[in-house]
């Protein structure tokens, strides 16, 4: 009896200073005792991935760059209303072309994500086509203009832009340097560098003189983020 009183009292003992022990690590967390909380690792970190705009949040044009270079072609599509920007059915083939180099940087419209763009580029009228020489119609131009998506869904963006555009002479179709230009664009972000767009253009003076047939174009551009 007197050995099992004996391992009875070590038991009882080694249970208390196990208890002990515990309840003076639990008392040294709970009075802030920085040496019993653990610290975080490298992997409890957020990473620079995670702290990117969602993809319907970030600027559609630019995502997380500032930078952007554009090439646009156009067709001549004829006709010299406005609404041609929007209605197909009323476009005409026409021997005119449209090339257009363009450098964008980010802004803002209220609400809406927008880019500020220069641009440089030209008309190029080649052969005869219902009785106009259409040669006589290629001009080089140099313009401003702001661009603001209405709709940006999982990478797709469409939206429209307006700006003033001077080029460098007059012709039978436009006898002003001068001219308003209004485009109507949908785009797809293939990668945080590289978009692809297909958009309608619109040239005119507004009316500001006589003559005033406008150009009006339909066609591609690829765009190139950094």
């Amino acid at each position: 009896m007197k050995k099992i009183s004996l391992i009875f009292s070590v038991a009882v003992l080694s249970a208390a200073g196990i208890m002990g022990a515990d309840a003076g690590a639990v008392a040294a967390n709970v009075s802030g005792d920085e040496t019993s909380v653990p610290h975080a690792t490298a992997s409890d970190k957020v990473s620079p991935k995670e702290s990117i705009a969602p993809p319907d949040r970030a600027n559609p044009f630019f995502g997380n760059t500032k930078n952007q270079i554009g090439l646009y072609v156009g067709q001549g599509t004829g006709g010299t209303h406005l609404l041609n920007l929007i209605w197909p059915l009323k476009w005409e083939y026409e021997p005119f072309n449209f090339f257009m180099l363009e450098y964008s940087r980010p802004f803002e419209f209220f609400t809406l994500h927008g880019r500020q763009n220069i641009h440089l580029g030209t008309t190029l009228g080649w052969g005869r086509h219902d009785g106009e020489d259409w040669r006589n119609y290629g001009w080089p131009m140099i313009g401003l203009s702001w661009d603001v998506a209405v709709v940006n869904w999982r990478g797709f963006y469409l939206g429209s832009g307006i700006g003033p555009f001077y080029k460098s002479g007059m012709d039978a179709r436009m006898d002003s340097r001068f001219m308003f230009g209004i485009k109507v664009f949908a785009g797809y972000r293939l990668s945080d560098r590289f978009s692809a767009e297909v958009f309608t253009q619109h040239f005119s003076n507004g009316d500001l003189t006589p003559i005033n047939r406008s150009y009006n174009f339909a066609g591609f551009g690829l765009l190139a983020n950094f």
